[in-house]
């Protein structure tokens, strides 16, 4: 095989991973704002009263963009130093119908994440900073088709009791709806108030297009294909140098 042959295979190869490569890549379909300075308690432990503190907010995705993979949010453990470990829910509810829109009480999904979110440390707002450090975070759901053009409310709630001193705070972001606005509730079971104080911060993203078996598999049998297509011809060529 000449260079020539074996450049070609080889861009053929690398080509072909690019372009499954790309597919893996997941795209944003709906994004609430970036991170800002503030956030909301979102726990199912209060260090300061007997209650818990939930948050939720609302989003609609366009037909096309309907089918959630992925959350990414950020929040932050105040005043900790040393984070604890999380035991997160994360719950989609229906809207309410009402003027400004709220959860329904019961949840239409419910994911019992625990610490399996991934976590990774950002340095947002500084060390001084009250917020500070904070955490990006990201799960994957699978596939979630919702119905497009309809409003829901995602609920993201840690659950920190073995941290006496604080509890974990969604971060606020720099989205600016009329109102400004999210929900808010205190225990499983109960109506959901609003609060104007600003939206939360998080993205939702499309699945992963995991390219399958099958792709590799023709891959394969091509480059294959192409190496003894090669060797036939370059037979062919022998045999009949030899009959002259």
């Amino acid at each position: 095989m000449t260079r020539r042959e074996t450049a070609v295979i080889l861009g053929l190869v690398l080509g072909a991973f690019a372009t499954l490569g790309t597919a893996a890549n997941a795209a944003i379909i709906y994004d609430n704002g970036s991170p800002v300075e503030g956030g909301f308690r979102s726990d199912f432990y209060n260090p300061l009263f007997a209650n818990s503190e939930q948050q939720a907010d609302d989003f609609s995705l366009m037909s096309g963009s309907n089918t959630i993979g992925s959350i990414q949010w950020w929040g932050t453990y105040v005043r900790l130093d040393t984070p604890p470990v999380d035991d997160f829910t994360i719950r989609i509810f229906q809207d309410d119908g009402s003027f400004f829109g709220a959860p329904q009480i019961a949840p239409l999904y419910e994911w019992n994440v625990g610490a399996s979110a991934t976590r990774t440390e950002v340095d947002l707002f500084g060390e001084t900073s009250f917020y500070s450090p904070s955490y990006f975070y990201s799960f994957d759901l699978g596939s979630l088709e919702l119905s497009a053009n309809t409003l829901y409310h995602l609920s993201i709630v840690n659950n920190t009791p073995t941290h006496t001193r604080d509890s974990w705070a969604w971060l606020k972001s720099d989205l600016v709806t009329s109102p400004s606005s999210h929900s808010f509730r205190n225990y499983d079971g109960t109506p959901w108030n609003l609060s104007t104080l600003g939206n939360l911060a998080f993205t939702l993203s499309d699945p992963v297009a995991v390219p399958e078996p099958g792709t590799f598999l023709l891959l394969g049998f091509g480059l294959v294909g192409l190496i003894g297509l090669r060797r036939r011809v370059r037979g062919y060529h022998v045999q009949g140098s030899v009959l002259h």
